[in-house]
């Protein structure tokens, strides 16, 4: 199972050139995990089944990235003790040791602050661009032009419409009730969106902007219409 999806999806002469074809494979993963669970359940008095856990394990430690060898690691490690000492575990106590060195990464990145404030942008978002009437524009980046839908329950309003940053736009003419500037930070600073943009070189094509909101690194504007 592991082996089609490390070796069938991946390349290791060009960037992300894979077939889907070997994570078809996903569906399958609840019932493998299932039958490895009983099957571990059954041979756990055997030395032989800790042996084979801890070189597994050794293993995926040696070939995992630095972040994931805490995933790895201390299984390894907990496994070869218990081959080496028969410490004569529960197979209840194992299951309930596995699982909180397995929660040990989920629970970090849950924990992690956002990189993409985007709960400060969903806060921004529900209380000021919830308009049921009228027409609405708002200019912000090219991340949130695509994914607004994440901020309007995935039926984003027809009343609105966002655009980026770099689009041409004459403020003057433009069939809109209300022009919004949303700025967020957070956004324009991830390395991985290749933004080179930053407010400091937006802010002086709006020298009327109204500051409306600011959660943390998210900033909303209104500008008037008589802004040019």
């Amino acid at each position: 199972m592991l082996l089609s999806i490390w070796f069938g999806s991946v390349s290791f002469d060009h960037y992300k050139p894979m077939t889907l074809l070997p994570r078809m494979f996903h569906p399958l993963l609840p019932a493998f995990c299932i039958l490895a669970g009983l099957a571990i359940v059954q041979s756990w008095h055997r030395s032989i089944t800790h042996l084979f856990l801890a070189v597994l394990f050794t293993g995926c430690t040696y070939l995992a990235p630095n972040a994931m060898k805490i995933m790895y690691g201390p299984l390894a490690l907990f496994f070869g003790i218990n081959y080496l000492f028969n410490l004569k575990l529960s197979i209840q106590s194992a299951f309930l040791l596995c699982t909180i060195i397995l929660c040990i990464r989920p629970v970090y990145f849950i924990r992690k602050p956002s990189v993409s404030s985007f709960f400060e942008q969903e806060r921004v978002i529900r209380k000021h661009l919830q308009h049921k009437e009228g027409a609405y524009l708002v200019i912000t980046d090219w991340v949130l032009t695509l994914a607004n839908p994440f901020f309007y329950d995935f039926t984003p309003p027809g009343n609105y419409t966002f655009v980026r940053f770099n689009h041409k736009i004459n403020l003057k003419t433009i069939q809109a009730d209300t022009v919004y500037l949303l700025i967020n930070n957070s956004t324009l600073t991830n390395p991985e969106h290749g933004i080179s943009i930053r407010e400091k070189d937006i802010l002086p094509s709006y020298p009327n902007a109204q500051l409306l909101m600011q959660e943390g690194k998210v900033k909303l504007f209104r500008i008037p219409r008589r802004a040019s």
